[in-house]
């Protein structure tokens, strides 16, 4: 089994902080974002994304054996998190108009219907 995690080491996270910093330095400087912006995807003072397994119950395995895993990432307070949040508001509204796009299962099942 691969293992999916690797520690996150204190320099790791400061080289990941420097690098978005820069970017939105850059932004803000050549005015591709406003300073409302940049202080809404500052990095400062987040840390790393948390890594948990969810287990897969539902897949057949050895009986006393643990079950096949699902690695999650959460990137909730994490040093990407202000800046995907940025990403996200500004492509939304691309997603839903191309027509591959499905919003929910229900919508899908609607598509399904068709």
């Amino acid at each position: 089994m691969k293992p999916y995690y690797q520690k996150v080491t204190e320099e790791s996270l400061d080289l990941a902080e420097e690098k978005i910093m820069h970017l939105i330095e850059e932004g803000l400087d050549n005015e591709y974002i406003s300073k409302t912006e940049f202080d809404a995807m500052n990095p400062s003072e987040k840390g790393p994304g948390k890594f948990y397994e969810l287990f897969k119950v539902h897949k057949q395995h050895e009986a006393g054996k643990v079950p096949p895993e699902r690695p999650i990432i959460s990137g909730s307070g994490s040093v990407t998190e202000n800046i995907s949040l940025f990403v996200e508001h500004h492509l939304k509204h691309l997603a839903d108009q191309r027509q591959s796009y499905l919003q929910d299962t229900p919508d899908f099942l609607r598509h399904l219907k068709i």
